[in-house]
């Protein structure tokens, strides 16, 4: 059939496919000047008709003017050149689209990470919500019938199956058309279309089991199911990330019900899942104690075990724990300093006991430095008191006892050095929490870090803004992707209405800007091409609290999968202050990584005939 021509038009070059409905071909149009390539589809009628009967060409025509249609409005489904019938066949000449098939591109490359699919999903669920909203389901999806395009590397959806059933159609002796075989193929077919009855969420269902096979390698019949309920068992892949896998789970459910609802209610689960703030304390700063009031469990481990010690004690423990152990210290020193000295240490002894019922009042915890002690009790009253040591303390040495230093009760001062074991200003830094600081003289405190004690909350690890510490300590927002040459109209599916939308800096566009999308943490922007309706530059800026992780992720799933090493390595490089800019281009998109003056991470990426 290479040397016939088709329609006197259509040179055959070889043949793409066979099957129960036909063959595909791949052609050249020899009326055009290129002899452009197209593929044309054979359908065969289930009924082979002498002539093929009037209903019948109408109903051919009529799916194919709807084709025609889909693929004027959406870049993702082939456009239809022309459509005619010969040797009672009826033939479709599609646009060629460069690329290979998702079973292709698996058999390829192997089992694809859970990145490359979701980003395949982000950007085939649009086209499928377009073509919902136009009441069509497609009926065949499967990894044959989604094509990645070598130009931009979009999916694109070929082979609705509608225009199979329209030639499987024949006509019974009432005169009513009927259905004489499914189109769809088995295993990736929902029940309900089995059955002949298919729904919106019957795409889905092959969708599903198509997003299965990219991670798995496992076709549907290889995949086991559960006796009791019917679903449909499939979680051996490794490293699946944990929203795709449930989204995958949901859209592949037995019954319909229990699947989403439609495309649109699938992407937004796919791209817009639970927003994960990794807070161990991170995001408090000096001046909201109120927020810092609230150490849950995942923050405390964060700290470094600040010991049960007591963080703020009142200046008169600081005297009782002294106290307490001299006891024995000072029997010797009474003896040998007499009855004066000894009457005087006795009568300071009866006067310690009074001293222990005012442990439990006078813990006046300031409300700020609650964080993660175990026992915070935040009466708000601060009361430092840094210089209580006071009371008459006549011989609060503890350990050199061989200083005497009569003077009874003038309040020894000159001896305070011994008093090294819980000087009282540092109590008040309660971050501190070894309680043995072995300072030398009560001034210089070497661990408390300058004696802050007047600043209420007191919390130096929670800074995040420089990009040294630990990613655990990082926002880690999920971003919604919309890649270069998505349409508007699932942008604003997905998103809602924009900040703001105004005129585009480049061509015929308009900028649309979504701020503060992400807890004031993600700023998304895009330009639209007014006459397509697509998006021809898309950008993110991340606030530098966002791990680097958070980033890549967002990067690889803007360039659909495709970004190298050297991309990921740009973009650490700008993280990290190493570099201020890096510009690349990966196929036909073309992008750059800033810091910005803000300290925002600034992400574009655009198509490389767009400017």
């Amino acid at each position: 059939m290479t040397n016939n021509l088709l329609n006197n038009r259509y040179q055959i070059q070889q043949t793409l496919a066979r099957g129960g409905f036909g063959e595909t071909f791949l052609a050249t149009d020899t009326y055009m000047p290129s002899r452009r390539k197209c593929v044309i589809k054979q359908l065969k009628p289930i009924v082979q008709y002498p002539v093929i009967p009037q209903w019948l060409q109408e109903r051919f025509q009529r799916e194919a003017t709807i084709l025609e249609e889909l693929g004027e409005e959406h870049s993702q489904i082939p456009r239809l050149y022309a459509y005619f019938s010969e040797s009672a066949n009826f033939y479709l000449v599609q646009e060629w689209i460069e690329g290979q098939t998702l079973t292709q591109k698996r058999q390829q490359q192997g089992n694809l990470s859970s990145d490359q699919v979701k980003g395949i999903l982000l950007n085939l669920l649009p086209v499928l919500a377009f073509i919902h909203d136009r009441k069509i389901i497609h009926r065949d999806l499967k990894p044959d019938n989604i094509i990645l395009r070598y130009s931009d590397g979009l999916p694109v959806l070929i082979d609705f199956g509608a225009m199979k059933e329209a030639v499987a159609t024949v006509m019974d002796h009432y005169g009513n058309t009927t259905l004489s075989v499914i189109s769809g193929t088995p295993g990736y077919m929902a029940s309900e279309q089995a059955a002949g009855r298919p729904v919106y969420s019957s795409d889905l269902y092959g969708l599903g089991l198509t997003a299965i096979y990219l991670l798995t390698g496992k076709t549907p019949q290889e995949l086991e199911t559960d006796p009791a309920t019917g679903e449909i068992l499939w979680r051996e892949a490794n490293d699946i990330h944990s929203n795709l896998a449930s989204v995958i789970d949901r859209s592949i459910r037995f019954h319909p019900r229990d699947r989403f609802s439609s495309a649109t209610a699938m992407l937004q689960a796919l791209s817009l899942n639970e927003v994960s703030i990794l807070e161990p304390t991170v995001a408090i700063s000096p001046g909201s104690p109120q927020t810092v009031v609230k150490p849950t469990p995942a923050t405390r481990p964060t700290r470094p075990t600040r010991p049960v010690t007591v963080p703020i004690l009142d200046p008169t423990k600081l005297e009782e724990r002294p106290r307490n152990t001299k006891p024995g210290c000072f029997i010797p020193a009474l003896l040998l300093m007499g009855l004066v000295l000894g009457s005087f240490f006795f009568g300071f002894q009866a006067f310690i006991p009074k001293f222990p019922e005012r442990r439990e009042p006078t813990p006046t915890l300031s409300p700020e430095t609650e964080p993660s002690p175990p026992k915070p009790r935040p009466t708000p009253t601060r009361t430092p008191t840094p210089k209580p040591t006071p009371i008459p303390t006549p011989t609060p040495e503890p350990t050199p006892t061989p200083e005497p230093t009569p003077t009874p009760e003038p309040t020894p001062e000159p001896t305070p050095e011994p008093i090294e074991p819980l000087p009282s200003p540092e109590p008040t830094i309660e971050p501190i929490e070894p309680l043995p600081l072995p300072e030398p003289t009560p001034e210089p405190e070497p661990l408390p870090s300058p004696e802050p004690t007047p600043e209420p909350t007191i919390e130096p690890e929670p800074e995040i803004s420089p990009p040294t510490q630990n990613q655990s300590q990082y926002f880690s927002p999920k971003v919604p992707i919309f890649p270069v040459g998505t349409f508007k109209s699932s942008l604003f599916n997905s998103l809602g209405k924009p900040t703001y939308i105004k005129k585009g800096l480049w061509g015929d566009s308009q900028a649309i800007r979504y701020q503060n999308l992400i807890s004031n943490q993600v700023d998304l922007g895009y330009l639209i091409d007014n006459q397509t309706g697509k998006i021809r530059q898309t950008e993110v800026a991340f606030n530098t609290s966002v791990s680097l992780k958070t980033m890549n992720h967002t990067l690889n799933q803007l360039l659909v999968g495709n970004a190298t090493p050297s991309v990921k390595q740009g973009l650490e490089q700008v993280y990290r202050g190493q570099k201020n800019k890096y510009s690349f281009s990966v196929g036909s998109i073309k992008g750059t990584i800033e810091r910005q003056k803000s300290e925002r991470i600034y992400i574009g990426i655009w198509d490389a005939n767009f400017h």
